[in-house]
């Protein structure tokens, strides 16, 4: 199944090089969720800060079709859309 990605910030780096502007199709098996999907990626890697994106979810916004989610085990469907983006800071 394909899923429709787009990381921003240091994630982007995750990103196949085929990847425009942050936004890459990912190809995953059925069943998969959430947590493949960042495995698959090497989301980890890319932190570069030794903690896993488990650990450090509150860091970030998670949206599935526009429904955000802190759920890693959320299960993906065929033509989701995943955006992860940092929190943003205001004032």
């Amino acid at each position: 199944m394909k899923i429709q990605v787009q990381l921003f910030s240091t994630l982007r780096d995750c990103l196949p090089t085929e990847a425009e502007r942050g936004r890459a199709l990912v190809n995953m098996p059925p069943g998969a969720n959430l947590q493949d999907m960042f495995d698959r990626l090497g989301v980890d890697r890319c932190l570069g800060s030794g903690k896993t994106f488990a650990q450090q979810i509150d860091s970030w916004q998670v949206s599935v079709n526009g429904e955000f989610t802190r759920d890693l085990s959320r299960a993906l469907q065929d033509g989701d859309q995943v955006v992860v983006f940092p929190h943003m800071a205001g004032g």
